[in-house]
C-alpha cells in the first residue's frame, strides 16, 4: 500500500497563452489579475499547434485502499509538505480499516471532518426538501444558509471536526446577554433559527448514509422560549384603522415601476383581510383557480403553492364574486387574477404612515402585511365563530396557532363578556355594608351613627349594632379564646 503512495500535481494541456514569451521550450505568463509569473514547457502537437503542461495549483494523493480500488483525492493543499503529511493520514487510516480496528463508515467520516464546512454546508443545503417532499422555498433555503454560515463565523467553526456542543453553548449564552437596551443581544426567536438549522445539518452529516460524522457531537439541544422576549409581535387592525388604510391607498399617487391606480393598490388590501390568504398565495393565483360558478364559489390551490403542502378549496365572500369576475374578465386561464407588486410590504409601510396607522403601538406589537390574517383571526374569535370553522378559514392545521398568534387579545370584548357572565345577584351579596374604606386615606372608617346610638355626653360609650353574621362571628371567637384560656 505504501508502494502505491504517491503525490502528484495534475497536469492541463492548453493552448499557448497570448504574449507568453518562450525561451528553450519554456513559455513565460503572467495571467490577467495575478501577481506572479507562471512557467510551463512547451510541446508541438502534430497538427503543429503549440500547447503548454500547466500543472494544478493543489497536490493530489494516489493510494490503494483497503478495499483494493485505488482513491486518487485532492489534498487541497498547495505545499508539498502538508499535501505528504494528508497522504499519510489517509494510508494510516486505511491501514486501520485493514486491520479492523475502524470500520468503513467511521474511516469515510474521519477523512471527510478535516474538509471545510463550505462544501459539506452546500451539499446540505441541495438535498433540503420541502414539506410533503415538494420543492422547499428558495427564501428558506436562503435563510438556511445564512444561519448557518453566520454560526461558523461566530463560533469559529472551519472543519466539520471543530463542530462541538460546547461551542454552540457559549454562542447561545453570549447571545442571550442582556444588551445596552436591556434586552438580550439576539431574539430568543432567532437564537432558535440558528438551532434548528446546525441541529438539522448535524443530523443529516452524522446519518450513516451521508456518512460524514461518525456521531451526532450536538445531541439534543432545547430551543428558548420566545414568549418573554417577542419582538416582531403582530397586532391586529381595528375596524376604523382598515377603512382608513384602504381609503389611503385609494388616494395614494402613481409612482414606481407598477403604476397603479387607486382601486389596483387598495384592493389587494382588502381581497387579504376577507379571504385570509398569504401573500405569497394571493401573488400565485391564476384564472383558472377561481370557480364562480361552483356551489359554493371557491378558489382551488394546488399543493405546491400551500404552506401546509396540500389540495385546498377556499370559499369566496358574495361581495368579492361580482369584483373578481370583473377583473378576470377577457383573461387567460394562465392569467393572475390580479396584479400584486413585489414590493407590496413597502407600498403597505407607506399607506399606513399615509393613514396615521402607527408602525409600533404602546406595547412594542407591530402592523405588517401578515397583520392582515392577524385581523381576521381576531375578527372570528370577536364574533364567536368556532375553532373549527376558524381553522378552515385561516386554513391551519391546529387551533394553538390562531390561539397564540392569530388573535389580538386586546381587540376582543373581554370586559363586556365579563359583564355579562356574572350574576348581578351574586354580586349584591358584596354590595358595601356598615364598613366602609375612606377614599382620602385608603384606611378602615366606622359608618356614622343613628341619632340613638350616638353617645351621651356624660355616659358611657353605647356598643355599636353588628350584622347578624358578624355577631355569630364574634361569639365564635370569643368562645374559641374562652377555651384556649382554660388549657
Amino acid at each position: 500500500m505504501e508502494d502505491m503512495a504517491s503525490i502528484f500535481r495534475k497536469v492541463t494541456t492548453r493552448p499557448l497563452p497570448a504574449g507568453a514569451t518562450v525561451k528553450n521550450g519554456v513559455a513565460r505568463w503572467k495571467p490577467r489579475g495575478a501577481t506572479r509569473f507562471i512557467d510551463a514547457r512547451v510541446t508541438t502537437q502534430p497538427d503543429g499547434r503549440l500547447t503548454v503542461a500547466v500543472p494544478s495549483a493543489e497536490w493530489w494523493c494516489k493510494y490503494r485502499a483497503a478495499s483494493g480500488r485505488v482513491i486518487f483525492e485532492n489534498t487541497r493543499c498547495k505545499d508539498e509538505t502538508n499535501a505528504r503529511l494528508h497522504l499519510a493520514r489517509a494510508v494510516h487510516r486505511d491501514e486501520q480499516v485493514k486491520a479492523g480496528i475502524l470500520s468503513p463508515a467511521q474511516a469515510k467520516a474521519a477523512g471527510k471532518a478535516r474538509e471545510g464546512l463550505a462544501s459539506h454546508f452546500e451539499a446540505f443545503v441541495a438535498q433540503i426538501r420541502g414539506k410533503a417532499g415538494g420543492v422547499p422555498s428558495p427564501v428558506h433555503l436562503a435563510n438556511t444558509r445564512r444561519y448557518l454560515d453566520k454560526l461558523a463565523a461566530a463560533i469559529g467553526w472551519r472543519t466539520l471536526g471543530d463542530v462541538t456542543r460546547g461551542g454552540l453553548d457559549a454562542w447561545i449564552a453570549s447571545q442571550q446577554r442582556p444588551g445596552p437596551d436591556g434586552k438580550p443581544i439576539r431574539s430568543a426567536s432567532s437564537i432558535g433559527h440558528h438551532i434548528e438549522a446546525v441541529v438539522a445539518f448535524v443530523r443529516w452529516a452524522s446519518d450513516p448514509v451521508v456518512g460524514r460524522l461518525p456521531s451526532n457531537p450536538l445531541g439534543t439541544i432545547p430551543k428558548p422560549n420566545p414568549a418573554p422576549d417577542p419582538r416582531r409581535t403582530k397586532r391586529a387592525l381595528a375596524p376604523g384603522e382598515l377603512v382608513r388604510l384602504c381609503q389611503a391607498a385609494m388616494s395614494a399617487p402613481r409612482h414606481g415601476r407598477a403604476k397603479l391606480d387607486g382601486p389596483s393598490r387598495a384592493f389587494p388590501y382588502y381581497f387579504l383581510i376577507a379571504s385570509g390568504w398569504r401573500f405569497g398565495e394571493a401573488r400565485a393565483r391564476r384564472c383558472r383557480d377561481v370557480l364562480l360558478n361552483a356551489t359554493p364559489p371557491m378558489i382551488q390551490v394546488p399543493a405546491l403553492d400551500v404552506k401546509a403542502r396540500r389540495v385546498e378549496s377556499v370559499p369566496i365572500r358574495s361581495d368579492l364574486l361580482p369584483l373578481l369576475a370583473a377583473r378576470m374578465e377577457g383573461k387567460a386561464p394562465d392569467d393572475p387574477v390580479f396584479f400584486v407588486p413585489r414590493d407590496l410590504v413597502k407600498r403597505f409601510d407607506q399607506d399606513c404612515k399615509r393613514a396615521g396607522i402607527p408602525k409600533r403601538d404602546a406595547r412594542g406589537y407591530t402592523v405588517d402585511v401578515h397583520s392582515l390574517r392577524t385581523t381576521l383571526g381576531t375578527a372570528f374569535a370577536a364574533n364567536g365563530v368556532p375553532i373549527s370553522i376558524a381553522m378552515r378559514g385561516l386554513r391551519h392545521s391546529t387551533s394553538k396557532l390562531i390561539e397564540s398568534i392569530y388573535v389580538d387579545q386586546v381587540l376582543l370584548p373581554v370586559a363586556a363578556a365579563l359583564e355579562a357572565t356574572i350574576d348581578p345577584e351574586l354580586a349584591t351579596l358584596f354590595a358595601p355594608g356598615p364598613a366602609s374604606f375612606a377614599p382620602n386615606r385608603g384606611s378602615f372608617a366606622p359608618p356614622a351613627l343613628a341619632a340613638e346610638d350616638a353617645p351621651a355626653p356624660d355616659g358611657p360609650r353605647p356598643r355599636l349594632r353588628l350584622h347578624r353574621g358578624r355577631l355569630r362571628l364574634h361569639r365564635r371567637l370569643h368562645r374559641l379564646g374562652e377555651i384556649r384560656g382554660q388549657t
